[in-house]
């Protein structure tokens, strides 16, 4: 079992956007959703002594052990907090809105709700490797890489909230990197806030990267989009049995350049 006092410290240290070198084979997991047979094969066979692993967000909820999944990550976390990675997904803070299902957060006690909620508010929402951006959802609208690290870590509810104005319309940095889609389609709509129906289209995916430099995005969370989009840059990755696809994971090796999706190895686990 972790330590809590221990893991949060370690946590707190994060910034929103981790940065990293190129040093070491670097793996990406998709969503996991209570999977822990899923994380336990990708860390046996990826040891974290050597390996980098990222998650990019949603350990809990429709999967069959939450719980279990949870607190294994939060373990191998605490024994190798450099070389594993927990971004924040939207199923993990279901505070600020509620998701669908919430059997992991139902299923808790008032004390056990307030101290995951309170771990998860750490969690840092980016990574940026070489050519590569992973975040949970879509892409914020920003300018340069580094404004994630604006973005406040979550406290209450909405006080998080940093937004940019388009056309009139709001909607915040955070919302797009945990709930945000991507369509097929050019443009983009934007829901209320705290409704997480926003749709980025190719145009917008291509701007933003082309403003941040990087060529490669590597995300989860939209179970309905095709793993490979956008000329072969914007990678959907969900690697858990709650899902009909294959449990999928990718690898970017070790001093090896991400232009498009082929740079990287894609495995089923």
């Amino acid at each position: 079992m972790y330590d809590s006092k221990k893991i949060s410290e370690i946590f707190e240290k994060e910034p929103q956007l981790i940065e990293l070198r190129n040093d070491k084979n670097t793996v990406f997991v998709g969503d996991t959703h209570g999977d822990i047979e899923a994380s336990q094969k990708i860390i046996g066979k990826y040891p974290l002594e050597e390996n980098r692993i990222v998650f990019l967000g949603d350990y809990v909820d429709r999967g069959p052990d939450s719980k279990g999944n949870i607190n294994y990550l939060l373990k191998m976390k605490q024994e190798y907090p450099k070389n594993l990675i927990l971004l924040l997904g939207n199923h993990d803070y279901n505070e600020c809105i509620p998701c669908n299902p919430s059997d992991f957060w139902d299923s808790l006690n008032k004390k056990e709700k307030k101290d995951y909620e309170a771990l998860f508010s750490e969690f840092p929402l980016a990574v940026s490797i070489d050519g590569i951006i992973a975040l949970h959802g879509a892409l914020p609208n920003i300018e340069k890489i580094n404004e994630i690290n604006k973005i406040s870590k979550i406290e209450n509810k909405f006080d998080y909230l940093i937004s940019f104005i388009d056309k009139n319309k709001k909607y915040d940095w955070i919302e797009s990197i945990l709930w945000g889609d991507f369509s097929e389609k050019r443009g983009y709509t934007l829901s209320e806030i705290g409704k997480g129906r926003a749709k980025f289209g190719k145009d917008h995916f291509d701007k933003v990267m082309e403003k941040i430099g990087k060529n490669v995005l590597i995300r989860g969370h939209q179970s309905n989009a095709s793993e490979e989009m956008y000329d072969f840059r914007c990678l959907t990755l969900f690697t858990s049995c709650a899902y009909p696809r294959s449990r999928r994971i990718a690898v970017l090796e070790k001093g090896k350049s991400a232009k498009i999706i082929d740079d990287l190895k894609i495995k089923s686990i």
